[in-house]
């Protein structure tokens, strides 16, 4: 539904992907080091894998597949939560990394 502004980062692949707890880790964002939101996988839908289950079958059964490498976002453990202005965005993936962003 484009609820947010079409940006985003992409980080590297894990390929033990089904290892990796992302239902309960903790995602932390700031502005300029002030937390504005937090949130865990389990916003979307309980789990991201079921999130994505869902939308694949809803675009099914209006006759849409998606194609092979498709990009497909799953949702926001924090909200959708909008920049202040000038700042420094820090979200904070826990041992995944984290990935900042400077706004001018």
């Amino acid at each position: 539904d484009h609820g947010g502004t079409g940006r985003y980062v992409q980080g590297r692949e894990f390929s033990n992907w089904r290892d990796i707890d992302c239902v309960q880790q903790d995602v932390v964002l700031t502005f300029d080091g002030i937390e504005k939101g937090r949130g865990r996988g389990a916003a979307m839908m309980g789990h991201p894998v079921q999130a994505l289950t869902w939308f694949a079958n809803h675009l099914s059964r209006r006759g849409i597949t998606l194609a092979v490498g498709a990009f497909v976002t799953t949702g926001s453990c924090t909200g959708v939560i909008p920049v202040p202005g000038p700042c420094t965005a820090v979200a904070d993936f826990g041992p995944w990394g984290t990935v900042t962003a400077h706004f001018l």
